[in-house]
């Protein structure tokens, strides 16, 4: 019983960060720099309507981050 309850104060902390509501990943098109999910919306188009990358400078793009 008391590992159970334990465990249970530890799970709390973890579930209160990082959560996105539902009507936040339904509206996902009004915010495009920032994907919700991991396709990008519940449609999983995975697509941007960014235009920072074009054909003329794709090609100068590099790793950032892995």
């Amino acid at each position: 019983m008391t590992a159970r309850i334990l465990l249970m104060i530890a799970l709390i902390p973890g579930s209160a960060f990082g959560q996105v509501p539902a009507q936040r990943i339904a509206a996902a098109e009004s915010e495009p720099s920032n994907w919700l999910t991991y396709s990008g919306n519940y449609q999983s188009h995975r697509y941007s309507s960014l235009t920072q990358i074009t054909r003329e400078n794709v090609g100068r793009l590099k790793t950032a981050w892995v």
